[in-house]
């Protein structure tokens, strides 16, 4: 066996009958102790992850007594982890300082389900910058210091008393041949997820009124559930896409058309958009939305249901643009930054570049987040406007004006001696909503909530109120437009308001019961539907998918298309809405699995699961024979 030895301690002549040396591994019971040392810490991590990824003490308790087999899994992958830390640093004191770091990432996690109401994903840390820059928003700087003076203390409490009691050091034999015996201790937890996987799904299946997070995390725990979610970026269900039965759905729908109306199309995407006035015993003074109230009381508002709530706006973008749908995405998805930033798809955009129009994103912020300097090109547009183009005279509390965005856009319009297809990005009304934002909040808040609850609640009203302007801004221009003009102006998602992150709730919006008609609500935020002409377009469904709304307003422009016009507007007879949290049936009645079966919705996901994650047959095929991708 090897052995252990202190360098500060000078080489004796082992006598007999002499106690052994301090860190002599020969010493079986100082073996023990290591790894009574690595279990002990191994377990701290299970129960401070669970507790936070549980929700507290109640939810880690039943969760360790319904799945001992699963938090066993778990315990071994932080076993194996703190093992290994152990080993590679040569130091018991060094390795358990760095196993304990991992709780960050639970942590973090647990922030992101009060913001999201999902769970930490890899995929989020493509946005590490982005989320660093927003993080300082959500975390006041006197939490984060006190909480990383605490985490600080109690690693060095942690590493001087390790060091003093256990200061021995591994020779490299020694410690290659424990790394290795910790990686084959955590080889059947690696081999383990999709047994795991069927067993959470089968649990979810079982319980609809669960809430809109990802089951997995719940049902794996966090160290399982953030490995499963690393494997899982390919379709949710196995799917068979081939070019005869591309070729199969082509055959279905008559070719692509264009009558040559071409009106402009006007696409405003606005952050956080909806109306607080549906928040239960809250009044507002004066109104939020004015121009938004006018607009639906003559019918032409509705509602979208967005994938996503509190953040991850690209999503919805991307549904809107692609027609596609993220219902068939595995949780924690974003084509944006996994597929759609190399190669080219065909969208909304390419469809209409293909028809003569200037395609043009603006977005008021950065436009490296979420790659859309990359993405947007690839979708079809032409140009892409994005921070720079603005000034920063444009700030209005922490972001560009809603008013110079849509400043911005009229400009384009203007300009414009071609047909125009217009996306534009606001951020204006992006959360974290505090109190200080504004300098003077236009928009006064009473209801029973705590004092730090209406402040916060009238920073979001106010930002709902510039967006409702920039709105009133834009239809009177088109107003007095010659060309005609559609506008379609909606809320990319719903957030929560801080600082407790409980407004929902406590006003009653939602229940506590978190049932599918609470995931409704959370993923229904508002949207309407404008033109300056006679548009021969109704949408009757109370909430729409965005990417089946072009199965409706595409013909209402005089475009017909294969999949746009055709198997949308299949999909849409079926179940109008489609995501992974919820989904409406054509009877108005509410599932919580995505009807996969049916023929339309199973050649849907065929196409979504070639375009983002196949061999990509489509882009060649007659179902894409206008905006096909060169």
């Amino acid at each position: 066996m090897h052995s252990i030895t202190d360098p500060d301690m000078p080489e004796t002549q082992a006598t007999p009958g002499a106690a052994p040396a301090a860190g002599d591994i020969s010493d079986v019971r100082m073996l023990i102790r290591f790894v009574g040392v690595i279990f002990i810490v191994s377990s701290l991590l299970l129960l401070f992850s669970e507790y936070l990824n549980q929700g507290g003490v109640a939810g880690l308790i039943d969760w360790l007594s319904a799945r001992p087999s699963v938090a066993f899994a778990n315990l071994g992958i932080y076993f194996g982890i703190t093992s290994v830390l152990v080993f590679l640093t040569n130091g018991l004191d060094r390795g358990a300082q760095l196993s304990l770091l991992l709780l960050v990432f639970p942590l973090i996690s647990s922030l992101k389900r009060r913001v999201q109401l999902e769970p930490l994903w890899p995929q989020d840390f493509q946005l590490a910058r982005y989320l660093l820059h927003l993080a300082p928003r959500y975390v006041p700087a006197l939490h984060a210091i006190l909480a990383g003076t605490l985490l600080i203390a109690s690693l060095l409490g942690i590493g001087i008393t390790l060091r003093r009691l256990y200061h021995g050091k591994f020779c490299a034999a020694a410690r290659i041949t424990a790394c290795l015996g910790a990686a084959m201790l955590m080889l059947p937890v690696i081999v383990m997820p999709g047994r795991v996987v069927a067993s959470a799904r089968q649990v979810s299946a079982a319980e609809p009124a669960v809430s809109a997070v990802d089951e997995s995390y719940r049902t794996c725990g966090f160290a399982l559930g953030f490995m499963i979610a690393t494997r899982e970026d390919s379709g949710i269900v196995p799917v068979d896409c081939t070019p005869a039965s591309v070729e199969a759905v082509a055959r279905r729908y008559p070719p692509a058309s264009d009558t040559g109306q071409h009106p402009d199309m006007i696409i405003i995407q606005s952050e956080s958009f909806w109306d607080p006035k549906e928040l239960p015993g809250i009044k507002f003074s004066p109104a939020p939305a004015p121009m938004f109230q006018y607009l639906s009381a003559e019918g032409r508002s509705l509602r979208i249901l967005s994938p996503s709530f509190g953040g991850q706006t690209a999503n919805v973008e991307f549904e809107l643009l692609t027609g596609l749908s993220m219902a068939f995405k595995p949780d924690g998805s974003i084509p944006y930054n996994q597929q759609l930033r190399d190669h080219p798809a065909p969208a909304i955009p390419r469809l209409f570049a293909s028809l003569g129009y200037r395609t043009v994103a603006i977005h008021s912020h950065d436009g490296d987040v979420y790659n859309r300097r990359s993405v947007y090109p690839n979708l079809g547009f032409a140009e892409f406007h994005a921070a720079e183009s603005f000034s920063p005279d444009d700030i209005c509390g922490d972001y560009i004006s809603d008013a110079a965005f849509g400043r911005h856009v009229i400009d384009e319009l203007d300009r414009s001696d071609q047909p125009l297809l217009l996306l534009g990005v606001t951020m204006e009304n992006h959360g974290p909503y505090l109190a200080w934002r504004y300098a003077a909040p236009e928009i006064q808040v009473t209801g029973p909530l705590p004092p730090d609850e209406l402040a916060a609640l009238r920073t979001y009203a106010t930002g709902v109120h510039h967006a409702d302007a920039m709105l009133a801004s834009l239809i009177a221009h088109l107003r007095h437009r010659a060309r005609p003009t559609i506008l379609l102006f909606y809320g990319d998602h719903l957030n929560e308001v801080f600082p407790s992150g409980q407004v929902l709730r406590q006003t009653g919006f939602i229940t506590p019961m978190d049932t599918l008609k609470d995931r409704l609500r959370l993923h229904s935020p508002n949207a309407l539907l404008w033109a300056n002409y006679d548009l021969p377009c109704h949408i009757a469904e109370e909430e729409i998918s965005p990417g089946l709304i072009w199965s409706e307003l595409l013909p209402a422009m005089g475009i017909q298309h294969p999949f746009y016009t055709g198997l949308l507007n299949d999909v849409r007879t079926i179940a109008p809405g489609l995501s992974r949290h919820v989904c409406i049936m054509h009877d108005d009645t509410l599932t919580a699995r995505c009807p996969f079966s049916l023929p339309a919705i199973r050649d849907y996901y065929m196409i979504a699961d070639d375009l983002l994650s196949g061999e990509r047959l489509l882009l060649d095929s007659p179902l894409f024979s206008q905006g096909r991708v060169p």
